[in-house]
């Protein structure tokens, strides 16, 4: 008898324990998807075969991004989330929304998390877009800056003492320095936008 009571509080903890974290997993800002694996090797057989589908649940922000019911039969997923996880991707696009596809595998089920990514994608963008207008703005003045002083070390506006000379070259260096950054930032902010060209040799 007590073998058994402890086996009934045992079951009772534990009945507890997944409420909670079926709870959890309900209020979850990202889609969560809990598919039950199928006969097939494949996580998605009737893309290879027809073969029996296998089901899954999913929780509130992923019924509401997919459309699917809180339990669902694979073939239920739209086209393009099924081809997502049937090829391992990493990324996927619903709408104008970027997800991250973030999979955990085991023998009976696989969880899939859908994380957007779509704001930090947007702010990636600004960034740089706001390195791109930050070093044109600063490229014109200092073109004319290095033009100025160069003009005025070749003699064209008479002499120099030595004096000013040294300030001249001193601010050249510097000049040209600043103008070097300014490059690599505008390179950079290219990189990160995607927007630049191989030229081979």
């Amino acid at each position: 008898v007590a073998l058994v009571l402890d086996n009934l509080d045992l079951l009772n903890g534990l009945r507890s324990e997944s409420e909670r974290l079926e709870d959890v997993l309900e209020h979850l800002a990202e889609g969560v998807l809990v598919l039950e694996n199928s006969t097939s090797d494949s996580l998605i057989p009737e893309l290879i075969g027809n073969r029996r589908a296998g089901s899954g649940r999913a929780n509130a922000a992923a019924r509401k991004l997919l459309g699917v019911a809180p339990r669902f039969s694979l073939t239920q997923l739209p086209a393009q989330v099924r081809a997502s996880l049937e090829y391992n991707s990493s990324s996927l696009n619903i709408g104008e929304q970027r997800f991250e596809v973030l999979t955990k595998r085991s023998a009976a089920r696989t969880v899939v998390v859908l994380q957007d990514v779509s704001a930090f994608d947007a702010a990636q963008r600004s960034k740089a877009e706001f390195l791109s207008v930050v070093s044109h703005e600063l490229r014109t003045p200092l073109t004319s800056i290095i033009g100025f002083v160069d003009l005025m070390l070749s003699g064209a506006v008479g002499l120099l003492s030595t004096e000013q000379e040294d300030f001249l070259q001193t601010t050249q260096i510097a000049s040209q320095t600043l103008f070097q950054t300014v490059q690599n930032l505008l390179i950079a902010s290219n990189l990160e936008a995607g927007l630049f060209e191989l030229r081979p040799h």
